[in-house]
């Protein structure tokens, strides 16, 4: 109809006059996902169904999320069918629905504006500084020799520098590619794209683009795609090199996203950030080899290790999601308070392995409510000493946490779970694997700090696998009593307290387990976490919900030697595929670091990622 859009109201779709508002912006995505604001078009029922409605939910990535463009001008779904306004009405706020494709024109949608979203135009055709052959998307371009009197042109491009600031010509939704080369130096971004239009900062496909310094982002609403960050000061650990990125956004600047980045050897922290606003995530990014070791620095004692993959601080929803973070100088993953609030952590699909002090740190002495924990996995290496996942704080109560569906494979001599002082725990439907004599100093290997406060607590439909740990690996800390509290066998835990009614307890080594979490951001890209307790020389792995389509070309990496040789590469017959195990390659972690072993982690344990070939 004339002059009618696509509209998400109250999380519906319908049909509205054409207003520009942002409830009618969408970012289309590599995947198929069509994005508006911070939730993704979906039809209601996940099969599709005639007569569905459309809808915007929380995005997962799954099929009902994925659409595709027709030359006819449809929007086909799940199964086949069409975006279809209901009854062909014109009026406003008609239902969009999902209905077997017709042809009619009321399955007919055509972009108003299309500005750079990673979409294909015609090659440029200029002469000078870059190669124009290859770089045929929409969008400016950068280079390393790139000018600030450039215009952005495959032919002209700018520098890094310039691109950042903001040129006159970049507008909200625009897509600023990142081409071949090493941009060294520090960069501060000014860019301001807007909810449901972000300005997107990615790496061209095919290209290694590689920031060797760090990047301060003080702009609202961009997104940060696919480029290296590294800093080659790191070869000094002691000097305080600069962190890989910090985000600086006022409160309600919002929409800033790290996404599928790869972050190694910098400074502290590999991310920062600090009070960002809504729509804040961390996704699909590798980060290791972070730290430096403090010298001459009033809060840190002369040469303590200082290093967290990621260190996050909001008062709002962040979302840290199927990041894969090892091998840092002190936390992985760290959502912490510190004299402020730290409020709507989501971490979810996240694996963080062998950091040398914390995988998980949620803590500090600001409040805390809303601290999600959802299928994530870790490990530590045995003989390491890493802690598990720590949420909470000795000397103050939190509000709410909730800790469903994750895989804890390790935790060593220090311990598997420990939950501090929240008024409302949820454990529920996890596997808990300790091994070596793993406890916590407060006790043993699944230690529950009480409240001052006293809440709902649940445990329920857990599996804990305890291997050659200390009698009684549970723990209660008593709510007044100082640190001090009582240890509990499996069976005293549930008797007792109450706990784990529906939940199992072994001293067995697990059947193997293997995860595959596709990429919501590119189709055919997946995380594929291993734990091979069964220690064999490969493992079976079914790409068939990866979002690999048959006959595309993939790689298969090794994310712990991500820039070396892949482990399997080869063309998509459908199915499984074998990924060996037992690698011993690894990304060096440069410097003179003295307390990371840098070596590969054992057989029983592999993290990789899946990626279409020449992406």
């Amino acid at each position: 109809a004339a002059n009618k859009c696509l509209t998400v109201l109250s999380g519906v779709a319908v049909l509205a006059t054409c207003s520009g508002a942002a409830a009618q912006e969408f970012v289309r995505m590599d995947s198929g996902v069509l994005m508006s604001a911070n939730a993704c078009l979906q039809t209601e029922n996940p099969s599709g169904l005639n007569g569905d409605r459309v809808v915007a939910r929380t995005c997962t990535g799954a099929p009902n999320q994925k659409w595709a463009f027709t030359d006819l001008g449809e929007i086909t779904g799940v199964g086949g069918r069409c975006v279809d306004i209901d009854g062909g009405l014109t009026r406003d706020g008609t239902a969009i629905i999902f209905w077997t494709c017709h042809g009619a024109t009321n399955q007919k949608w055509t972009p108003v504006t299309e500005r750079g979203v990673a979409e294909p135009s015609t090659p440029e055709t200029g002469s000078g500084g870059t190669s124009t052959a290859k770089y045929t998307r929409r969008g400016f371009y950068v280079s390393p020799g790139g000018s600030s009197t450039g215009d952005g042109s495959a032919s002209r491009p700018w520098d890094l520098r310039t691109a950042l600031g903001h040129p006159s010509g970049v507008q909200a939704g625009d897509t600023i590619w990142l081409t071949e080369g090493r941009y060294v130096g520090d960069f501060t971004s000014r860019l301001a794209g807007s909810s449901g239009r972000p300005i997107v900062v990615r790496r061209y496909p095919g290209d290694r683009a590689t920031i060797d310094g760090t990047i301060s982002e003080t702009g609202r609403y961009v997104w940060h795609w696919g480029y290296e960050i590294t800093n080659s000061g790191s070869i000094n650990r002691h000097a305080a090199p600069p962190g890989g990125m910090n985000w600086y956004g006022n409160h309600g600047a919002g929409g800033i996203k790290a996404i599928n980045m790869v972050i190694h050897n910098t400074g502290h922290p590999g991310i920062g950030i600090w009070t960002t606003g809504e729509g804040t995530e961390v996704y699909g990014t590798l980060i290791w080899g972070v730290g430096r070791y403090a010298h001459g620095e009033s809060n840190y004692a002369e040469g303590q290790a200082v290093g967290s993959g990621i260190y996050a601080q909001n008062d709002v929803t962040t979302v840290l999601g199927d990041n894969i973070v090892f091998r840092n100088f002190t936390m992985g993953l760290k959502p912490y308070t510190r004299s402020r609030t730290g409020n709507g952590f989501q971490l979810s699909g996240n694996t963080v392995f062998d950091n040398a002090s914390f995988q998980i740190l949620g803590s500090g002495d600001g409040d805390m409510r809303g601290f999600k924990l959802f299928g994530n996995m870790t490990y530590v290496t045995p003989g390491l000493s890493g802690y598990g996942v720590w949420a909470g704080f000795e000397a103050s109560d939190k509000y709410d946490v909730e800790i469903s569906g994750n895989y804890f494979g390790g935790g060593n001599a220090h311990g598997n779970l420990k939950i501090l002082r929240f008024s409302n725990v949820t454990v529920q439907d996890n596997t808990f694997v300790a091994q070596s004599g793993g406890k916590f100093s407060g006790g043993g290997s699944f230690v529950w700090w009480e409240a001052g406060a006293a809440g709902n607590v649940r445990f329920e439909r857990n599996s804990y696998y305890s291997l050659n740990t200390v009698d009684g690996p549970f723990v209660r800390l008593l709510r007044d009593g100082g640190g001090k509290g009582d240890r509990y066998t499996f069976q005293n835990w549930r008797s007792t307290l109450g706990f784990d009614g529906s939940s199992s307890y072994s001293t067995n080594r697990p059947s193997n387990t293997v995860f595959v979490r596709p990429n919501q951001y590119e189709s055919g890209r997946a995380n594929i976490t291993v734990y091979n307790w069964e220690n064999r020389g490969s493992v079976s792995v079914d790409l068939s919900g990866s979002g690999l389509q048959r006959g595309e070309a993939f790689e298969i990496r090794d994310a712990q030697d991500y820039f070396g040789a892949p482990v399997v590469s080869g063309i998509y017959q459908g199915g499984a595929v074998s990924i060996p195990m037992g690698g011993s390659s690894v990304s060096p972690i440069v410097g003179s670091v003295t307390h990371i072993p840098n070596v590969h982690t054992p057989t029983e344990f592999g993290v990789f990622v899946l990626m279409k070939a020449g992406s």
